[in-house]
């Protein structure tokens, strides 16, 4: 919780929700990944629920950094990752 609190208060508002949200793969992100997450979590998966969890991150990185990268957001113009 401590790892999502702090990643919360980087972002201003919902940044990241309102980007993937626009990303056009909202349903995987959002629904699609969440659902796969909680039904290993319901079947006490732990290790199904951790790599679900830890894919599930990465691709809401990925969508998040295009999208700052398509608004110039870095000084540099290069993006971060």
């Amino acid at each position: 919780m401590q790892i999502v609190r702090e990643f919360e208060s980087s972002f201003p508002g919902n940044c990241c929700c309102h980007e993937i949200a626009s990303s056009g793969e909202a349903k995987v992100v959002q629904v699609d990944e969440h659902d796969a997450i909680r039904t290993a979590i319901r079947d006490r998966d732990g290790a199904a629920a951790r790599r679900l969890m830890h894919d599930h991150i990465l691709h809401s990185k990925q969508l998040l950094l295009k999208h700052l990268d398509e608004q110039g957001f870095w000084p540099d113009g290069d993006g971060a990752a």
